[in-house]
């Protein structure tokens, strides 16, 4: 892109880091430290338990009569995601009918479970033996697999439905199914389980089940569902407040930059956006999957939703079926001890509908219009009155009185700054002008006054007679202008970002004052236009709220019909690891003084193969920069089969929350000290001079679907790298000869690409792709290291022949891994289906040609991982122990270790996520 050509700060003083970080050291050492919490030492079983609940196991093909259909198209399935290898299928113009004979062992209550399609508006009914014809519940699909053939989304899908209990006699029962979908009368019956104990569904495998499918290299990842079980040897549930909120609501430290609890004391939060209460899940049901959550670290959910109305003449009648979610949401979460953020509004999704009486503005949904529509924020505020003072039914208290409601994000991805502004036309483009006139009124005195500011700078849509000033396209203000254009531009801007901040000002006091509700707020967590011309104008509008946020992920080259949301057969993508590619870190953040910083929405996009180092890299930089919370977008119902666009519940991802999330909320690694101190003063932003330093722009997998974005060009003279040596720290309304930048050039080695934090305790080489961290309770590496040769870090010693790898060694007892008695170490290496194929190729993103892959299988359960191959060597007296586990944390078996001296080694197993050292 162009660099601008506006003035650009007078270069900042450069300074020595140790006066530069003067005023944090003096502040961190008043503030008291993260509380280090032991995990619990729990006996080591002498062999795996085995449990076999007592259920009967129907295959959908072993109907004893059936007039069903099979249909080419509908049965182009994976048959090896179906329980039995096939299915009953059907797919006409009349309805069919399947009769089973299940023999029941004993009378007694039956859990009854159905794994069948439940797509296209699907509709079943069953009757047993002689009782009613009973509808089949598909609002609630669990496990829900995509079985196309072809992997394209369309009706071929399959997933378990809970269709509740049911009392059975002893004998042979007969279960009769209806299949009547409007559709081609469409179904499919996988199976159907009567279970008298607790049933929880493992996708095609009966209990007790694998596969045991694996390629050539590769092992299978299958582990059980969860058992929650208390002799778990890895489960970091002790970590959290259990209920959430036992002790009071989350607040802000006496700088305003972190999160405390209710005690004062500081907490951080590893997080991630969550469906698990969409349909009628229950809360019992939620704080199960709680449990799962925070049994590999999570302490945070977000709920994203849309609280606005699904239909109606009411804008202000709040969405009931939303508003139930959250409640359970809120609720199940809490018994887990899991704390709460709400994002109850998007406007992208939300359709204009011209009975709900808004200003029209001339498109099919409502970007934009919150920010300045009376009636619009009307509508909102009636909805949060909702939310906020109803008593939830599930605790019996409102949400303004929960603790394990944290943080309140105002609305998800919307801005005036942003691309979709610009369609912002018709009434609602008319209202804003009419607005920006009477602003202009207020600080010109006349729109003749403006006018004449602005050199005699007109636009087509002037209309002062009438009160309207027109507004430029978004698209300007990402240009150079200069004369009347540009002071006109630069009020444009300043009258957008008041207005957005004036928004945000007053749905704070509504929340406080009408309201009466402490939690905490966040404005928004969107990107702009042009972030080296406007990022800071919306960050600023931001600072209305306590809590600042930006979606950012870290994607990949992806090109295919639905690459924004899918991975279909035939799609083309570039390979892309972030340890190589290190300005494009969703961690690199310019943090506001005073307000914590979240990232709302991330992860390590698929079909992205370098995925284990997300993990690793979040902790470190989040602990390194001051980060509060990162939450992973999406966790799912437990261990999710492949293959999404938006999975992170995946062994790859989620695999290695444990060991990432012990660093970061244990504070296992020091806070950096400010490489950047800089202050703008309002004008410079609103006039659209360059910040010192700014971020590149966030990668968004739907936006920016294909191509990723640019890299912005330096400005200032400072290297984008600096987010990786420190924290980046800005102060609006501040004063610019105060900015203040670290000499870079001890901890950026431009030369041998390594850049080095100022705690000493992570490098990266990106040249090579390797990520260390060496602190004395954590030391992992992870990236390329097969080519790297010998790994040394203080008390660790790695060796691999695996050409990718994350390995971490983590303490779990909060002692030095030197001396430590209970240690976990975690590895992790490339992750795709079972089957999964794909060939080299040359495709065209965007403007671009590049050489990457084009994926010609899809594959299909079970998650493959690359067997590990590495040596582990660690420098401690007192352990002599090692013990594989499971992928829920579980006994698998012993693993023979080595002495020398002073130091213990072992072979990490080729098939295994986690070992305990004791």
């Amino acid at each position: 892109m162009t660099p601008p050509i506006l003035p650009t700060l007078r270069p900042a003083t450069r300074i020595s880091l140790a006066a530069l970080g003067l005023g944090l050291a003096a502040t961190l050492a008043a503030a008291p430290a993260i509380e280090v919490r032991p995990a619990p030492l729990r006996e080591i079983p002498s062999e795996r338990p085995q449990t076999a609940p007592e259920l009967v196991w129907i295959q959908g093909q072993d109907a004893i009569r059936s007039t069903a259909h099979r249909h080419g198209w509908y049965d182009s399935v994976r048959k090896s995601e179906l329980a039995g290898g096939d299915w009953l299928s059907h797919f006409s113009s009349e309805p069919a009918e399947a009769v089973y004979e299940v023999p029941v062992p004993s009378s007694g209550t039956y859990h009854f479970w159905l794994r069948a399609n439940p797509s296209g508006g699907a509709r079943m009914e069953f009757r047993i033996d002689g009782g009613p014809w009973t509808a089949v519940d598909f609002s609630r699909p669990v496990q829900q697999v995509n079985i196309a053939a072809d992997g394209q989304p369309d009706l071929r899908h399959v997933a378990w439905l809970d269709l509740g209990t049911i009392d059975l006699r002893q004998g042979r029962r007969t279960v009769r199914f209806r299949l009547t979908s409007p559709n081609n009368n469409h179904g499919g019956i996988d199976a159907f389980v009567f279970a008298r104990d607790r049933f929880e569904p493992n996708y095609a495998l009966r209990p007790g089940e694998s596969s045991g499918l694996a390629d050539p290299g590769k092992w299978a990842f299958e582990p059980p569902p969860d058992p929650l079980s208390e002799h778990a040897l890895l489960d970091l549930r002790y970590l959290n407040h259990i209920p959430a909120g036992r002790h009071g609501f989350i607040g802000l430290s006496a700088d305003g930059q972190s999160f405390v609890d209710g005690r004062g004391r500081p907490i951080r939060f590893w997080s991630g956006t969550t469906y698990v209460a969409s349909g009628q899940t229950s809360v019992e049901d939620i704080t199960r999957h709680g449990h799962f959550y925070a049994k590999r670290g999570i302490n945070m959910v977000r709920y994203h939703g849309n609280l606005a109305p699904r239909g109606g003449n009411d804008f202000g009648r709040v969405n009931e079926q939303a508003l139930d979610e959250i409640w359970r949401l809120v609720a199940g979460m809490k018994a887990a001890g899991i704390y709460t953020t709400l994002s109850p509004y998007w406007a992208t999704p939300t359709p204009y509908r011209p009975e709900w009486g808004l200003p029209n503005p001339d498109h099919d949904n409502l970007n934009g219009l919150l920010f300045f529509d009376p009636k619009t924020q009307a509508g909102y505020r009636a909805w949060l009155r909702a939310l906020f003072t109803r008593p939830n039914p599930y605790t019996g208290i409102p949400l303004k009185d929960e603790p394990a409601f944290a943080v309140f994000q105002i609305q998800n991805e919307d801005s005036l700054l942003f691309w979709t502004a610009q369609r912002i036309q018709g009434e609602a483009g008319a209202l804003l002008r009419r607005q920006f006139a009477d602003w202009l009124r207020e600080k010109y005195g006349s729109l003749e006054a403006a006018r004449r500011a602005w050199n005699g700078h007109t636009h087509e849509q002037d209309d002062f007679a009438r009160g309207e000033a027109g507004l430029h396209m978004v698209w300007h203000l990402t240009q150079n202008a200069t004369g009347g254009l540009q002071q006109r531009l630069s009020d444009q801007l300043e009258f957008t970002a008041r207005t957005m901040h004036a928004f945000n000002a007053g749905i704070h006091r509504f929340i406080r004052e009408e309201l009466g509700a402490p939690q905490l707020i966040n404005a928004g967590n969107w990107k702009t236009a042009d972030d080296l011309r406007l990022l800071d104008a919306e960050r600023w509008s931001y600072t209305a709220n306590e809590v600042l946020g930006v979606n950012k992920y870290f994607g990949v080259t992806h090109v295919g019909e639905r690459a924004g949301h899918a991975i279909l057969r035939g799609d083309h993508y570039q390979a892309r690891s972030a340890l190589r590619h290190p300005r494009s870190l969703p961690t690199n953040i310019k943090h506001v003084i005073g307000h914590p910083m979240l990232v709302p929405e991330s992860q390590w996009v698929p079909p992205n193969p370098y995925q284990t180092e997300g993990p690793l890299a979040v902790a470190a930089y989040s602990s390194l920069t001051g980060l509060d919370s990162f939450y992973w977008f999406t966790i799912g119902r437990g261990h999710e089969a492949p293959f999404g666009k938006w999975q992170t519940s995946t062994p790859a991802q989620q695999g290695m929350f444990p060991a990432a999330a012990l660093i970061f909320r244990q504070g296992y690694l020091r806070e950096g000290e400010p490489v950047v101190h800089e202050e703008r003063r309002l004008e410079d932003i609103w006039q659209r001079r360059s910040s010192v330093l700014v971020e590149d722009p966030g990668f968004d997998p739907n936006r920016d679907a294909g191509d990723l974005p640019t890299e912005l060009e330096r400005t200032a003279g400072v290297d984008p790298l600096a987010f990786l040596v420190g924290p980046v720290r800005v102060r609006y309304d501040g004063d610019p000869a105060r900015t203040r930048i670290a000499d870079l050039d001890t901890f950026i080695d431009a030369d041998e690409g390594v850049v080095r934090s100022n705690t000493g305790e992570i490098e990266l080489d990106h040249r090579r792709g390797i990520l260390r961290v060496d602190a004395p309770k954590a030391q992992a590496a992870a990236g390329f290291l097969g080519a790297a040769g010998t790994i040394r870090l203080s008390d660790v010693i790695l060796r691999t022949e695996n050409d990718y790898l994350a390995l971490y060694v983590v303490s779990l007892d909060g002692e030095d891994l030197r001396t430590s008695r209970h240690v976990l170490v975690q590895a992790g290496t490339v992750a795709r289906p079972y089957g999964y194929r794909e060939e080299p190729a040359t495709f065209t993103a965007g403007d671009r040609e590049v050489r990457g892959h084009r994926i010609t299988d899809l594959g299909s359960a079970p998650w493959n991982l690359d067997k590990n191959r590495a040596e582990i060597s660690l420098r401690n007296e007192h352990l002599d122990r090692a013990v594989a586990l499971d992928g829920n944390g579980d006994f698998l078996h012993e693993i023979p270790v080595r002495r020398h001296g002073t130091s213990l080694s072992f072979t990490f197993p080729e098939d295994a996520l986690y070992v305990i050292l004791r």
